[in-house]
C-alpha cells in the first residue's frame, strides 16, 4: 500500500471561502479541505486547469482571513452533483501558511 506524501498536514476543516474570478466578481462556499499548500472547495461549475484564482480564507476559532492566490490543478463533479475545485496556492504569506498548518495540526491531533 502506498503511502501519500504530502508537503503539508490536509484536513477536512470547516471553514468560509469566497473566490475571485476577477476584481468584481466572487462566490462563496464552504469547505472541503485545506493545507498549507493547496485548498478545494465547493464551487458553482468545474474550471479549467491552470486557471489562476484568488481566495479569501476565513479559518480558525476567530475566524483569521487569509488571502492567497493559485492555480485550479482540477474541478471535479461528485456522484451527488456537487461541483469541487482543487488549487495550489502559490501566492500566500508565510505567517498564513503557518496558521492553517496550525489550525489543521490542531485539529488532527483532535481527532486522534
Amino acid at each position: 500500500m502506498s503511502q501519500e506524501k504530502r508537503r503539508y498536514p490536509r484536513a477536512d476543516i470547516k471553514f468560509e471561502l469566497k473566490y475571485f474570478l476577477d476584481e468584481n466578481a466572487y462566490m462563496q462556499f464552504f469547505h472541503r479541505d485545506i493545507s498549507g499548500s493547496g485548498i478545494s472547495f465547493q464551487t458553482d461549475k468545474e474550471y479549467p486547469a491552470g486557471m489562476l484564482m484568488q481566495v479569501c480564507v476565513l479559518i480558525g476559532g476567530d475566524k483569521s482571513e487569509i488571502q492567497a492566490s493559485g492555480t485550479v490543478v482540477r474541478s471535479w463533479t461528485e456522484s451527488d452533483g456537487n461541483i469541487y475545485t482543487a488549487i495550489d496556492l502559490e501566492r500566500i504569506e508565510s505567517n498564513d501558511q503557518q496558521l492553517i498548518n496550525r489550525v489543521v495540526t490542531d485539529y488532527l491531533d483532535l481527532e486522534r
